[in-house]
């Protein structure tokens, strides 16, 4: 999309700013419901802090281990491109950093106790974010 943007020739204008900020936002908002679409179908929790009933390996969860995390990270680019907040965009790689470090390890440790073998196996063949 930015590239489109610059092969318009209009920079970075409001224009660009809106349509690129709009499609992340729609591209986050998809990713996400689909991630959770896929737990509700398979009836397991989708709140972290609730015990996982089963690992969830298809759908989206092919391609990505945290499609729900990507989806809000997707949401959060096209927000920060919307307003044309550099600093917003500077910081999302602490914020990706943090969640990696602090809830998803965490989410991961519990789920390899959880599902152990089948877990370690899903992870070596999937990657976490794309």
């Amino acid at each position: 999309m930015i590239a489109w943007c610059i092969c318009q020739g209009s920079g970075f204008s409001r224009r660009c700013a809106t349509f690129v900020g709009a499609g992340s936002v729609v591209a986050g908002l998809l990713v996400s419901f689909a991630g959770a679409g896929v737990f509700r179908r398979l009836g397991t929790a989708i709140i972290p802090y609730k015990p996982a009933t089963r690992l969830v390996t298809s759908g989206i969860y092919r391609w990505t281990r945290n499609p729900m995390y990507l989806g809000m990270a997707l949401i959060f680019v096209g927000v920060a491109v919307f307003f044309n907040s550099l600093s917003s965009l500077v910081l999302l790689p602490l914020v990706l950093v943090t969640v990696q470090t602090q809830v998803i390890a965490r989410e991961e440790a519990y789920l390899e106790g959880t599902f152990g073998a089948e877990y370690v196996a899903y992870k070596k063949r999937v990657r976490a974010w794309i």
